[in-house]
């Protein structure tokens, strides 16, 4: 009888030590593993406790085709104050030497890089948008990008 309820209690602690601490999560595949400069990618969440701290990571797949060693983001954040505002985001995606440093896969590199690490002021819906500021019009060997709020 001891032996079931062992496992079972064993089971469960597994369980919730594997557990997701994620209120949000949401990616996009693009198309063609080409992002088009006009592309804006949406992400909506709602934050219903704003006394506790909050981490929204950046959630990237490029493969060896991506051609730079970083990427610009334009993001902007709408609050659930309906306040609006805009950054540039520099992401560093390889050292110097040109080793990733992301998780790499074969030719699959994965990133999950913090962007905020706080409170959000007002409890409500938030939107972000986030869209590349390269360069170039199309940004070759973008397989996904996504948020993750935490």
């Amino acid at each position: 009888m001891r032996l079931p309820l062992i496992a079972i209690l064993s089971l469960m602690l597994l369980l919730t030590a594997c557990s997701d601490n994620s209120i949000y999560s949401k990616s996009y595949e693009i198309d063609g593993h080409e992002w088009h400069m006009e592309d804006k990618l949406e992400f909506e969440f709602d934050i219903e406790d704003n006394s506790k701290n909050n981490i929204i990571s950046l959630t990237l797949r490029l493969n060896e085709d991506y051609p730079y060693a970083n990427m610009y983001l334009f993001l902007e954040t709408l609050g659930a104050n309906q306040k609006s505002r805009i950054d540039t985001l520099p992401i560093l995606l390889a050292e110097s030497d040109g080793k990733w440093k992301g998780e790499k896969k074969g030719s699959l590199i994965e990133f999950v890089i913090p962007i905020f690490n706080g409170q959000f002021p007002d409890v409500g819906t938030y939107h972000l948008t986030l869209q590349h500021g390269m360069r170039d019009e199309y940004l070759p060997g973008v397989l996904d990008v996504g948020i993750k709020v935490e």
